[in-house]
């Protein structure tokens, strides 16, 4: 049954696609705050009191790299203090051993989600055995035990403290696992019941990989492991349902075979396959441990996170953000975020029916119920509805179909409808870097490429300089020689495929191409020239109020002050 969404503001239909910049939002975030006041729109409940954590990626431009993905940048921690209607704001980064080597060396020491820092296939494969999985983290904030954590996929939960945010350390494990060959979520699960145990699972890789569940008790730091289910090519998950009597584990058809990861020489998630012709694979995990796991046939699908699960007789309820493919993967990479590009992908909560689980044949899984909104982080009260039927779930969402998620939805799994909120009026301005920097309103200038007008590097094999009333304007070859240097020296990559050549140019901070033998050597400076007049050219064509030729000759000349403060 589909749902119809109810927008609660009458303004949206007014709103345009690029509502928010992007480029800002995903720009870095270097600097630290402590203890800050913020102001307050209107007036909080007097009986609002306690501490907001949240946890993400701030940092993705290092000294000697640019970070190819949003999953890739350096984690950093922000809390909201809410007390007598104030709010008070503290921030500061996850000093994990990557945050400390990316600081001491200008890039990445250990492997990221699409980032990779290893040049050659025997630092790959060193790295593999030796440094592990990265601590970067930058994902998620849990309770273990008495301590606050963050939380990623590949290592071990770094405490921190509750009120200064300051690192406390990795917290260590009394068993023999060392996270060197091993992946985990970052969204463990309180185990229902009176017990508050931890669930959690592993991806074990190597020669025999497997899927490996475990429990963590509350005054211990010994993981008990409590199934083992082999399997010969992993799947990417990011997270995980739980039950009264199961542990869900949802293997989408975007698979991985181990030693791609050490040999192909591309990036974490870049080994991955999309293989839909396998349907989604639902593993049920029995809780007690007494019997054998269940593995059930479904659709093909792909999701991060999973909302909620829970047991109705002998069926088991699985609800997911799900997309039809992992294409969101690849809308994230920070270059296609920055330039606002369209059409981003959407994932809709989608309900999934796995019936008589319990019999020895016969089990089926039906997609039962799907709401056609946008959606993505949803959120439900978990300690009152975790594992239980609920109705209502709360996710940011888009505005419209293909907008980025800027909006906030209230869903209703009763009835599929869907309640939206989203503020209008919210101007930025035009990603244009002429318009940028006279602080123009995006909504005045009408300028039809200024998406593409942030990225002026264009290549053009012809270099024409343009005449206006004031004089010749021209490009000089000495004055790109310093962009040139820092624009084009980087290091040669053997280019096989597309694919490979793609990779590379997002490993270089998301340019379009990486410069061959023959660009490195003196036709690269021709290209940057290409790319600057292309930007005149642009500017000129930019249908904003040009009124006469000797504006357009001082706002070239201004764009060619951009390049040098650029430096």
């Amino acid at each position: 049954m589909d749902g119809m969404a109810t927008l609660l503001h009458p303004a949206h239909d007014a709103l345009a696609a690029t509502d928010v910049d992007l480029a800002a939002c995903f720009g870095p975030l270097s600097c630290e705050r402590e203890d800050v006041p913020l102001a307050v729109d209107g007036a909080l409940p007097s009986w609002l009191g306690g501490s907001l954590y949240r946890n993400g990626p701030a940092r993705f431009d290092l000294a000697q790299q640019q970070l190819a993905h949003w999953f890739d940048g350096l984690g950093m921690l922000h809390r909201f203090a809410f007390a007598d209607g104030a709010v008070r704001y503290t921030n500061r980064f996850v000093r994990s051993e990557a945050y400390h080597a990316a600081a001491r060396t200008g890039k990445l020491a250990y492997r990221e989600f699409a980032s990779d820092p290893c040049a050659s296939l025997f630092g790959r494969v060193r790295a593999l055995f030796t440094t592990g999985p990265s601590d970067n983290a930058s994902v998620n904030v849990a309770m273990l035990g008495d301590d606050v954590v963050a939380l990623t996929e590949g290592a071990l939960p770094i405490a921190f403290d509750r009120g200064t945010l300051r690192t406390i350390g990795a917290v260590e494990f009394h068993d023999r696992r060392t996270m060197r060959r091993e992946l985990t979520t970052a969204h463990p699960h309180s185990e229902p019941g009176d017990t508050p145990a931890l669930l959690n699972f592993f991806t074990r890789l190597g020669a025999r990989c497997s899927y490996e569940v475990f429990r963590l008790g509350p005054r211990t730091r010994v993981r008990e492991v409590v199934a083992r289910i082999p399997v010969r090519e992993p799947g990417y998950m990011h997270s995980f349902g739980v039950t009264d009597r199961w542990i869900v584990l949802a293997e989408f058809p975007f698979l991985v075979q181990p030693a791609r990861l050490a040999l192909s020489g591309k990036p974490f998630i870049r080994n991955f396959r999309w293989l839909p012709e396998r349907g989604t694979r639902f593993i049920l995990v029995d809780r007690t441990g007494r019997r054998a796991p269940r593995v059930l046939q479904g659709p093909p699908c792909f999701a991060f996170h999973h909302v909620n699960a829970y047991d109705e007789g002998d069926d088991v309820v699985v609800d997911l953000v799900a997309y039809d493919d992992p294409s969101i993967i690849d809308a994230l990479y920070l270059d296609r975020l920055r330039r606002g590009a369209p059409d981003f992908p959407a994932g809709t909560w989608r309900r999934f029916r796995l019936r008589d689980v319990t019999a020895a044949r016969g089990a089926t899984v039906h997609e039962e119920r799907r709401i056609d909104v946008a959606v993505e982080l949803p959120r439900l009260d978990y300690e009152r509805v975790n594992a239980r039927p609920y109705r209502w779930c709360y996710a940011t969402a888009a505005p419209r179909a293909g907008d980025f998620l800027t909006a906030i939805a209230k869903l209703d799994t009763e009835d599929g409808s869907a309640a939206l909120w989203h503020e209008p009026g919210r101007t930025t301005a035009c990603c244009c870097r002429w318009c940028s920097t006279r602080s123009r309103d995006a909504r005045s200038c009408s300028c039809s490429t200024r998406a593409t007008c942030a990225s002026w590097r264009v290549p053009r094999r012809r270099t024409r300089s343009r005449r206006a009333s004031t004089g010749r304007i021209s490009a000089s070859v000495a004055f790109h020689s310093r962009h040139d240097a820092r624009t084009h020296a980087r290091p040669r990559v053997r280019q096989r495929d597309h694919r490979d050549r793609r990779d590379a140019a997002r490993q270089h901070g998301g340019r379009r191409r990486v410069p061959s033998r023959r660009a490195a050597s003196g036709h690269a400076s021709r290209r940057a020239r290409g790319g600057y007049v292309a930007c005149i050219r642009r500017i000129r064509m930019c249908p904003m109020s040009f009124h006469t030729a000797a504006s357009r000759a001082h706002q070239v000349r201004a764009l060619c002050q951009l390049f040098v403060d650029e430096d």
